[in-house]
């Protein structure tokens, strides 16, 4: 808490919004043409040129999958679950029962799904518009 002195924040100005996107959108432009350059060498060597900085960017960097689950564990959101490029989706829906604490052996009851939807206004649920299963 700040006694004796009132801090008014104010949210920033379109102008100011639009240089900061303007500068990240090239910076990423930059970054991703650099980085994939010699794209024919980059997948004929998988991994050998990652860049430790660019973990975000690595190919053959693994991934995190966020699992929702609500209606398998009341009242957890979501658990991760780390995917590389030879996860299978069954060994990722095992991986994600044992966060959830449930029996790995029985992920053939379940499929590992990609779902677009749309959170409703404050208080409505989530909408699935489409998905497509694993």
């Amino acid at each position: 808490m700040f006694y004796g002195t009132h801090f008014i924040m104010s949210p920033p100005t379109k102008s100011k919004l639009k240089r900061q996107s303007q500068l990240l959108s090239s910076m990423l432009s930059r970054t991703l043409s650099y980085k994939y350059r010699d794209l024919d060498s980059t997948f004929s060597s998988l991994g050998a040129s990652d860049d430790p900085a660019e973990l975000s960017t690595q190919l053959s960097a693994p991934g995190v999958l966020k699992v929702f689950g609500d209606s398998v564990c009341t009242g957890t959101h979501y658990k991760s679950v780390l995917a590389t490029g030879t996860s299978s989706a069954r060994e990722l829906v095992k991986e994600a029962l044992e966060r959830y604490a449930l029996d790995p052996r029985q992920a053939g009851q379940y499929v590992l799904c990609d779902v677009v939807g749309q959170a409703g206004d404050a208080g409505q649920r989530w909408q699935a518009q489409c998905f497509r299963v694993f």
